[in-house]
């Protein structure tokens, strides 16, 4: 890959698991790698400022003087279940209602920007778009929350980090990996997720084990009667379903195949 020109410098990030976390491998064409739906006028310098790397990122964090705003650039189930101290969370399910939150939110242009998401990949949008609006200094931790749990031990982050595969949820730093979520049911600390067994609501959301096994593994009262709910799966409770069309007799969608 690195021979095609453009993606000579392309990073490939790694990570150790004792099982396979993910089902298959597919290759799509996008229009967008993760959709922002909003026209960017690339400015001089693409992806603000820079990187931060780590062991920088610590710093900052760990500096007297909080001179910059510090984004969280994840969805809100995401950063519901891990972020570090001092961010700000945005209440967004996609992506691409950053744009909006960032108008409402009127943020001072002139205020140093520190961003971080996942893997980084998020950030070297929002930080050109954010750039193009007009903010002066944007910096984005180099290769994400995963990467600085690897290099960092995950030092100033609390709970864990949401991950797109069968793992849902990995630690991130182990001196402080106690929920810092509670179970949508129950109110208990918790920071594991179900999709709802209704399979008309899917919903993904928080939940303890034994309120699980209470509720049937279902979100609410009219979930768990409804005709459509499947059979409560206890040894596979914390993978996420995304198979849910197998109950029904109808021809799977592209939409369909990929609800979390």
């Amino acid at each position: 890959m690195r021979s095609i020109k453009g993606f000579e410098s392309t990073e490939f990030k790694e990570e150790s698991c004792d099982t396979i976390p993910f089902e298959r491998l597919i290759v799509r064409a996008r229009p967008e790698i993760v959709a922002l739906k909003s026209p960017i006028s690339i400015p001089e310098k693409i992806g603000g400022e820079g990187y931060l790397e780590p062991h920088e990122w610590r710093q900052a964090m760990e500096s007297a003087n909080k001179d910059y705003v510090l984004i969280d650039v994840r969805n809100n189930y995401e950063s519901r279940i891990g972020r570090f101290k001092g961010a700000i969370a945005p209440d967004v399910e996609n992506f691409y209602d950053f744009p909006q939150w960032l108008k409402n939110e009127n943020i001072d242009k002139n205020k140093k920007v520190l961003m971080y998401c996942t893997g980084g990949i998020r950030c070297e949008k929002f930080s050109t778009y954010m750039k193009a609006e007009g903010f002066k200094t944007i910096y984005q931790l180099h290769g994400g929350i995963i990467n600085y749990a690897q290099k960092q031990g995950g030092k100033h982050f609390e709970g864990k980090c949401f991950v797109f595969d069968d793992r849902m949820a990995v630690e991130v730093n182990p001196q402080e990996s106690g929920p810092i979520s509670k179970c949508a049911i129950s109110g208990v600390p918790c920071d594991t997720y179900i999709n709802c067994a209704n399979m008309e609501c899917n919903r993904l959301f928080i939940c303890d084990r034994q309120a699980a096994i209470q509720m049937e593994g279902c979100c609410s009262e009219e979930c768990r009667k409804s005709a459509h709910r499947r059979p409560l799966d206890i040894e596979n409770l914390y993978k996420p379903f995304r198979r849910w069309y197998k109950y029904f007799n109808e021809k799977p969608t592209e939409a369909m195949d990929e609800q979390p």
